[in-house]
């Protein structure tokens, strides 16, 4: 499922369901909005873009969980690209040699990259180049090997 931020949704709960739970991953602090008359009244105002882990609740327990991704509303003057294409573009300007100020300074996480040496940037450049094709579903299926026993089981 995929949301934007700076908006207001009214998701349907499935019958039951008496709140959700959404919570930024890696790790966040949970939000927790109740149904009201069998609909989820979520705001994305303030939240920050990324993936989000949800789960929905009845009066047992957990009855629905999965992820979300909320992007950045571009009319909120949010950037629409995820972190691994912005990181990806600022490698590639590096390389180039017309990096700026900002782009040779990259910071994911508690990970930075500054002037990096060629096989460093090429190293990560393989490496976001790989997470956007995962992103843009474009990324090869896996590798599989298959053997066949001679004899079949014993």
């Amino acid at each position: 499922m995929v949301y934007y931020t700076d908006l207001s949704y009214d998701i349907p709960a499935p019958p039951g369901a008496e709140k959700l739970a959404l919570m930024i991953l890696p790790s966040g602090t949970p939000e927790v909005v109740a149904a009201e008359n069998g609909v989820f009244h979520l705001s994305t105002s303030g939240k920050t873009a990324g993936r989000y882990a949800y789960q929905i609740f009845d009066a047992h327990g957990v009855m629905l969980s999965g992820t979300l991704e909320l992007r950045n509303n571009i009319l909120s003057g949010g950037d629409p690209r995820s972190q691994a294409e912005i990181t990806l573009e600022a490698i590639d300007a590096a390389l180039a040699n017309r990096a700026t100020v900002q782009q040779r300074r990259i910071s994911v996480g508690d990970k930075s990259i500054e002037y990096s040496t060629l096989s460093e940037l090429l190293q990560w450049r393989e490496h976001y180049a790989r997470l956007v094709r995962i992103e843009q579903g474009k990324a090869p299926a896996l590798r599989r090997e298959i053997y066949i026993l001679n004899g079949g089981w014993k």
